[in-house]
């Protein structure tokens, strides 16, 4: 059985011409590259922000844990860390020089 893959994987690079383990090589991103755009770098500085007044709400939380602090330190910090996700993923907008179509219904400039 060994050789029979042996035969088989040997066959499809010839037939593909690709290196073996090249399905692991990345594909280039369609938008230019993975840089975080100018609204996600505003959309991560004001959630560290927001972080950092959860980690302050929660430094004036009571010991025993029962007042208003620590009650909404944990949902603010959690905020703060959605939103740098979110930053991260916000795609940037698509400007009029850009030769890439907005969406799939759009005609490239020719």
């Amino acid at each position: 059985m060994a050789r029979k893959n042996r035969k088989r994987a040997a066959a499809a690079q010839e037939k593909d011409g690709a290196a073996r383990g090249g399905y692991l090589i990345a594909a280039e991103q369609p938008d230019g590259g993975g840089e975080i755009s100018r609204p996600g770098w505003i959309v991560i500085a004001l959630s560290v922000l927001t972080a950092a007044a959860g980690y302050f709400l929660l430094s004036k939380a009571a010991p025993g844990g029962r007042d208003l602090y620590s009650n909404l330190s944990p949902f603010v910090i959690l905020a703060g860390y959605i939103g740098v996700a979110v930053g991260i993923m916000l795609p940037g907008r698509r400007g009029e020089g850009e030769g890439v179509p907005a969406s799939a219904g759009e005609k490239s400039p020719a």
